[in-house]
């Protein structure tokens, strides 16, 4: 119909399909709020991107509120094809309704959205070392896959032995590149001061970004779409660490923490 744009344009951008793979520290740490504002700032930009969450158990509010930002161009099947009622870890939660995911068709679920975007985003579920299916986790279902991998963590106190956790798990995976993002909080604490450079200090090469606390309701589509053009710069940076789709942006070697009292503290006493 004229006039009415369910995709983002592709015209102006070569085929060069890539994938980005978004896990976490810990579950709650704002894995889909990431998700969600990289691919309403991509779409925003004329990229064909998509996002996933193939895994989901309790609800699928995570899987509905992604669709919503992709036009819903994708079912809610297809954006999540393994959801089981329980809220647990999806193998816990597949037994009780006498299901399993194997490892095969969990790859096929993803592999089969690929062609129809320039850029897949793909969310995993709680942890990298979650159990999804009889021998095999987050990290082994992720490693069947080409694509850096965002690291998402939550700014609070012990954010640096889960993080530090996961991204040596991750580093195991064989990843070209692992990009972390610190989601703040409303936690103020010397913790939360220092969390981002003792990382960035901590897990080089790996870029470390931040982004600010959204409010209470960060998981709303409204929040996000506001926020998504208000840190357009920032998610700029993020995207362009990874993907190369976008000119112009920084380096990998990008950071984004303002807080002189931070550095000043790891810096040390002076003499």
């Amino acid at each position: 119909m004229p006039g009415k744009n369910t995709k983002a344009s592709t015209k102006s951008w070569p085929v060069r399909r890539r994938k980005l793979l978004i896990t976490g520290s810990d579950t709650g740490v704002g894995k889909t709020v990431l998700t969600a504002l990289l691919l309403d700032h991509l779409r925003s930009k004329g990229l064909h991107a998509l996002a996933l969450k193939p895994f989901a158990t309790g609800d699928r509010a995570d899987a509905v509120l992604l669709n919503s930002f992709q036009d819903e161009e994708l079912s809610l099947a297809e954006v999540n094809p393994f959801f089981f009622p329980a809220p647990a870890a999806p193998l816990v939660a597949a037994r009780l309704v006498h299901q399993t995911v194997s490892l095969p068709k969990a790859r096929r679920a993803v592999e089969s959205m690929h062609k129809r975007c320039e850029l897949l985003l793909v969310e995993g579920v709680g942890g990298l070392l979650v159990p999804l299916g009889p021998a095999y986790t987050v990290l082994d279902w992720m490693r069947c896959f080409e694509g850096d991998l965002f690291l998402v963590v939550r700014n609070r106190l012990g954010a640096l032995n889960h993080t530090l956790l996961t991204w040596r798990a991750a580093q195991d995976m064989g990843r070209r590149r692992i990009v972390i993002v610190l989601m703040e909080s409303a936690e103020h604490s010397l913790a939360t001061r220092t969390n981002g450079r003792v990382l960035r200090e901590c897990c080089r090469p790996s870029p470390v970004f931040s982004l600010p606390f959204l409010g209470e309701n960060a998981s709303s589509r409204e929040v996000l779409k506001k926020s998504a053009k208000k840190f357009s710069k920032t998610l700029a940076q993020i995207a362009g660490v990874s993907s190369g789709f976008l000119g112009g942006l920084r380096s990998a070697g990008a950071e984004h923490f303002p807080r002189s009292s931070a550095s000043n503290w790891l810096a040390g006493p002076a003499g």
